[in-house]
């Protein structure tokens, strides 16, 4: 299945992270997406985001109804 990333700040730090959106069992978003480091700047994790492998997809790319399936915690 693939992964839903998006880019989000920490509250905390200020910094960027990749935040994995998809769903999990609690029907709640799975968080950062692991192996990901924190970015200072939101350019450099947009980067990042769109240089990860095939099975990540992110919400910039996607159709509408693929994004309804994996925010849906059916």
């Amino acid at each position: 299945m693939k992964q839903l990333i998006t880019v989000n700040r920490s509250g905390l730090s200020g910094k960027f992270f990749l935040m994995n959106n998809t769903c999990g069992a609690n029907g709640k978003p799975k968080g950062q997406l692991p192996g990901t480091p924190y970015y200072d700047t939101m350019k450099d994790a947009t980067i990042a985001m769109f240089r990860l492998p095939r099975d990540c997809t992110n919400i910039y790319d996607m159709s509408q109804k693929n994004y309804e399936e994996l925010t849906s915690n059916k």
